[in-house]
């Protein structure tokens, strides 16, 4: 199984683009993270703290995009995302391969090698794509 932990916030949008209170999920980084899904086979869990909005705002964007979710970290005490993902991993092992869009470059501790920064002032590029399909283990064929 190989897995994409999701944040949304700065990877699916741009800084400047995002709203209080509404979950922006604009149409190019859209299309990038569908495009990680088909060339990987892997699945989404989603790290972001939209997850816990009640009314699952993200759902219908990404359904729209065809991409479906397959779970969601925890949330712990003091909102560590490091250690919910590792949590996750611990609990759904065997995981064969997992990346980790994110555009905070935090404390990644023994995760850092399976993080991909992204910029949340551009969002998901295709660069940030082929470093996660180079991290899922994913080598694509130069033409």
């Amino acid at each position: 199984m190989k897995l994409i932990f999701l944040d949304i916030d700065g990877v699916l949008n741009k800084k400047e683009n995002q709203l209080p209170d509404v979950c922006v999920i604009e149409e190019n980084p859209l299309s990038l993270l569908s495009d990680l899904i088909r060339k990987s086979g892997a699945e989404v869990i989603l790290t972001s703290s939209w997850r816990l909005a009640t009314d699952e705002p993200w759902r219908e964007p990404l359904l729209c995009g065809g991409i479906s979710v397959a779970g969601q970290t925890a949330r712990l005490n003091g909102n560590n995302r490091r250690r919910e993902i590792e949590l996750y991993l611990e609990s759904h092992a065997p995981v064969e391969a997992f990346v980790i869009l994110d555009d905070q470059a935090g404390h990644w501790g023994k995760l850092k090698n399976n993080c991909v920064h992204v910029n949340a002032k551009v969002g998901l590029t295709e660069a940030n794509i082929a470093q996660a399909l180079n991290i899922l283990g994913v080598y694509l064929k130069k033409s």
